[in-house]
């Protein structure tokens, strides 16, 4: 049997973007939350099986300069698109190992949480996670290639889904995700700033930034968002600068962002988009 190739679409950022699957007229597609009410099934995972015009679409949303290229990611099976349907079902949850486990939707859809459940999960979840799954491919931020990829030769024990997360994973997974919010944050905060770099290098300097602020044990939103501008400005050179230490410990200790903001607005080193 030759593989089958399908597309796995996250809705909530196709309709935050705007986007539609009206256009591609297709009938086949299968929305993996259509048993939570039709809300649910809109925002939820979409899974399409591939044509040109999927295809094409799919090209268009991971080609772009914003979050809509972390709408969609390929799936490479041997299996009926209705069996994959019914296994990508079972990803819905992550459950936790602790005294008390707690369910939590994983929005595996989105790429961003599927990079960082890539760097998470044991080799026996990403055996349990990719079952008849043969490869699932998708693009990062600075556009490079991931992929997850079944191991055929797997002779060790599972534990099947949903996957369960020890409170270390737990932790993990959710820093893994954090940036995310840093990021969008700055964005909502300073919409002109998304000329500051590529989509791949505001990315990776607001990765920094999280791990910066985290490590300074900063706890204030407006501050930790004020230290990403500064390192979007900067080309990711304040988080080295001991003046830039000291910037922003005086304004934890006066409450107020404007001292970063004069300080990495003096200091920005170019626009590149």
């Amino acid at each position: 049997m030759s593989p089958n190739r399908a597309y796995l679409f996250d809705g909530a950022l196709l309709r935050e973007h705007g986007e539609s699957l009206d256009a591609l007229q297709t009938t086949q597609a299968i929305y993996l939350y259509r048993d939570l009410g039709d809300e649910a099934a809109a925002v939820g995972p979409i899974l399409v099986p591939d044509t040109q015009a999927v295809q094409a679409f799919a090209n268009r949303l991971v080609n772009a300069e914003d979050s809509r290229r972390f709408t969609a990611s390929l799936l490479i099976s041997r299996v009926s698109l209705a069996s994959l349907a019914e296994h990508l079902s079972r990803l819905r949850y992550v459950e936790t190992t602790h005294e008390a486990p707690r369910r939590y939707f994983l929005r595996y859809a989105d790429t961003r949480v599927l990079s960082a459940l890539r760097q998470v999960a044991t080799p026996e979840q990403q055996h349990d996670l990719m079952a008849d799954v043969e490869r699932w491919v998708w693009v990062t931020p600075d556009k490079a290639f991931l992929e997850l990829r079944r191991d055929i030769e797997w002779n060790g024990t599972s534990s099947g889904l949903p996957l369960q997360f020890t409170p270390e994973q737990l932790t993990r997974f959710i820093r893994q995700g954090r940036y995310h919010e840093l990021l969008q944050a700055t964005l909502d905060h300073c919409p002109e700033s998304a000329t500051l770099g590529t989509l791949g290098e505001r990315h990776e300097w607001t990765r920094q930034a999280s791990e910066w602020v985290r490590a300074q044990d900063i706890r204030d939103a407006g501050i930790q968002v004020a230290v990403n501008e500064s390192a979007w400005r900067t080309r990711g050179a304040a988080m080295a600068s001991d003046e830039f230490v000291s910037v922003v410990r005086e304004a934890v200790q006066e409450g107020s962002t404007s001292i970063i903001r004069r300080w990495s607005v003096a200091r920005v080193v170019g626009k590149t988009s």
